[in-house]
């Protein structure tokens, strides 16, 4: 398993996954976690979303925050932008999206809807 944690610091923390998830090991969900919710609590830990993603199967642009202009993403949603501050709340006021989405969080995640 060290080999394996070694190989995963030497990956860029632009990757996704990376970015979020700095230790290897399994994702740990409360006990009566239903799978829908584990994979939407795990789509929300890589930024994949419905309302972030939806635009690639569709074919239309990027979406835009209607409040900050900013490309609309799992991070801006979190960390960024004032129209979600409520979400900054159920999240514990995080600062990184390690933070947002780490696994104290998860039964935060499951309950921010909006992602």
């Amino acid at each position: 398993m060290k080999e394996w944690q070694k190989s995963w610091e030497n990956i860029s923390l632009s990757n996704k996954l990376r970015n979020v998830k700095l230790f290897l090991k399994q994702l740990k969900y409360p006990p009566d976690t239903k799978r829908m919710e584990e994979i939407t609590i795990t789509r929300a830990k890589i930024g994949h979303s419905h309302l972030t993603r939806a635009h690639l199967i569709r074919k239309e642009p990027t979406p835009v925050c209607d409040t900050c202009n900013a490309t609309l993403i799992i991070k801006h949603i979190v960390i960024n932008c004032p129209k979600y501050a409520e979400a900054y709340k159920i999240l514990n006021n995080p600062t990184t999206l390690h933070q947002a989405v780490n696994e104290e969080n998860t039964v935060a995640i499951s309950a921010f809807s909006v992602i």
